[in-house]
């Protein structure tokens, strides 16, 4: 496009007819270089170059012809005509401008937008082929200015969309990661906190479904709620009802044990689920032991100060169950099922029938019976259940026990023998003279079974007590 003569050419014309050649050459930038094919090629696209006619010069012993391309199937441009386009450029004030910095800042606002529109609404993966193909369109605009003359820098704009990507999932991160921990505390105030992290790291836990372990299971229940309910105004029940429950709550998570669930005035706790725990019985006995102890401290402070307060009584039962998510399919509950949770939930009201707080059955008793004080109540059958079963009072850690509950079993223990012999005049007096200290009144309660069963005296006689009620 541009002229080009061959110097021999241009130097037999120079040396033969100056005129000519002043002709063609005057107030022309001459350039001299080399266009053959494998010297001083430039990958550079050659269509910017303007195409000129190049003047034709013949007589005499001048003759200057335009000359073809050096190497038609090239991709390359020889050096010399891209610096004869930058000369024409210059002396013509054709020049490639950069685009305005409007139009370049508008530019990176733009790519800016993109990339935090994807960072924020994308997976991570769609979000990069996006950033791509974005960056793509930023390439072909460049492009598609420089025949107009301009030229849009592309570092800026690029770096824009990349780092509003990055930083749009590092805020989504922190935003996502804020808003989980928020849930999962608000869900620490529902479910146990294990549950929460086991859900947190994986869903496969959500599930309907559970496994069969052994496990401890406690009600307790808040004595006098009925009583209290009709004298004070609901919100200040349940206000009193919260800070006992707290109490309990307190001691069942301060012995590893979970929450299940509330019952109105009452509390299901578990040990060994949803944690294992190979210790749950003696870790339930010894949350028992502690909640009546909390519970009746806040009562005579209640007392003191004229104010409502609760009582307590707890049935403790161990054994297999199944545990894990019962409900439906979008609305689950973790709790334990099976009859060892029945009889605990039969024991719970077991404690008012003898004059005691805390009534556990028999293979809790035997779990922790080298650790814990017991004394063995009385033969029971339950609703529900045909057979009769031991229950036991649960009176202290043995570690903490004192000479005068020892002997408050070993009493206790006289007076049953005589009972379930059926000899209920000796058991009677026996219990009547055993001297309770502080521990309940189950001796008082069964002196009283004693005499009105000599007034009237079973047919048979089994030694069992039967409860009608739940």
């Amino acid at each position: 496009m541009i002229p080009t003569y061959r110097l021999i050419d241009v130097l037999r014309c120079l040396d033969q007819e100056p005129a000519a050649a002043q002709q063609v050459f005057s107030g022309k930038v001459v350039l001299i270089g080399s266009n053959l094919p494998e010297e001083d090629r430039k990958r550079t696209p050659d269509r910017f170059i303007r195409q000129t006619a190049p003047p034709l010069v013949e007589g005499g012993g001048c003759r200057l012809h335009r000359l073809g391309p050096s190497h038609a199937e090239g991709h390359t441009t020889p050096g010399v005509f891209v610096h004869a386009a930058a000369v024409e450029a210059v002396m013509t004030g054709n020049l490639v401008r950069p685009v305005p910095t409007l139009g370049r800042a508008a530019t990176a606002v733009l790519a800016s937008f993109c990339g935090s529109a994807l960072g924020f609404s994308m997976t991570p993966w769609i979000a990069v082929v996006g950033v791509a193909i974005v960056a793509a369109i930023c390439f072909a605009a460049a492009v598609l200015l420089l025949p107009f003359g301009f030229w849009l820098p592309l570092a800026i704009p690029l770096a824009a969309l990349a780092a509003s990507m990055v930083l749009a999932y590092l805020v989504r991160f922190l935003t996502e990661e804020r808003r989980r921990r928020r849930v999962q505390e608000a869900f620490n105030h529902y479910l146990a906190p294990s549950i929460v992290d086991q859900l947190a790291e994986s869903e496969a836990k959500l599930r309907l479904g559970g496994e069969r372990r052994d496990i401890t299971v406690m009600f307790a229940d808040l004595s006098g709620f009925t009583a209290l309910s009709t004298k004070l105004a609901p919100e200040e029940l349940m206000a009193v009802t919260n800070a006992y429950h707290a109490l309990m709550v307190a001691e069942v998570e301060a012995t590893g044990g979970y929450v299940d669930q509330f019952l109105g005035d009452a509390v299901m706790a578990i040990w060994g689920a949803p944690l294992a725990d190979t210790d749950h019985a003696a870790n339930g006995a010894r949350a028992a032991l502690r909640i009546v102890h909390s519970i009746m401290r806040a009562k005579t402070e209640a007392d003191l100060k004229g104010e409502p307060g609760y009582a307590v009584k707890i049935g403790l039962n161990s054994g297999p169950a199944v545990v894990g998510n019962v409900g439906a399919p979008k609305r689950y509950n973790y709790t334990a099922i099976g009859e060892t949770v029945n009889i605990a939930a039969r024991l719970e009201s077991v404690p008012e029938d003898y004059g005691c707080r805390i009534v556990v059955g028999p293979k809790t008793a035997t779990a922790i019976a080298d650790r814990f004080v017991l004394c063995e109540l009385d033969w029971i059958k339950v609703k529900g259940k045909d057979e009769a079963f031991s229950v036991f009072q649960l009176i202290s850690e043995k570690s903490a026990s004192s000479a005068e509950e020892l002997l408050y079993r070993q009493q206790y223990n006289l007076g049953l023998e005589c009972y379930r012999a059926g000899d209920f005049t000796a058991a009677e007096a026996i219990w009547r003279r055993q001297d309770c200290g502080g521990v309940g009144s189950p001796p008082l309660v069964m002196a009283r079974r004693c005499a009105a069963l000599k007034a009237a005296p079973p047919p048979v006689w089994d030694g069992v007590f039967v409860k009608t009620t739940k």
